[in-house]
């Protein structure tokens, strides 16, 4: 029964390591696709926006231009919404796969020394030596 018990805690370790392995592959890959997205996609429609915008002023082009990049630019807005919501999704999904927070805890914990453990352990069997 032992062995079977052991073989159970090995089981259930390698099952949780894998859970947060993979919690944090995907927390990664929101990271990385967030920020490229910004990047490659957000940065140029604003850009774009920008320009169209002071070329109607100027009068080079019409209105539709300015409607179209705008519409773009929101398009991508949304889209960077999105990748933020699975970053922080991703961020959640970790700390559940490792068992809590991700945080340090700002004071360290107070461990009992050994004597004092072998002393209430020794009150509550009721051994007195």
């Amino acid at each position: 029964e032992l062995r079977r018990a052991v073989l159970q805690l090995l089981e259930t370790r390698r099952t949780a390591i894998a859970s947060a392995r993979a919690a944090r592959e995907t927390l990664e890959q929101a990271l990385v696709r967030h920020a490229g997205y910004a990047d490659t996609v957000l940065g140029p429609a604003r850009n774009a926006e920008r320009l169209s915008t002071e070329a109607y002023e100027e009068g080079v082009v019409d209105l539709t231009v300015v409607l179209l990049a705008q519409r773009r630019r929101i398009e991508a807005e949304r889209r960077t919404l999105q990748f933020r919501l699975d970053e922080a999704l991703a961020f959640v999904d970790l700390e559940v796969a490792v068992g809590g927070s991700l945080e340090l805890a700002p004071e360290p914990p107070v461990v009992p020394s050994t004597n004092d453990r072998l002393a209430r352990r020794d009150d509550s069997t009721g051994d007195r030596r």
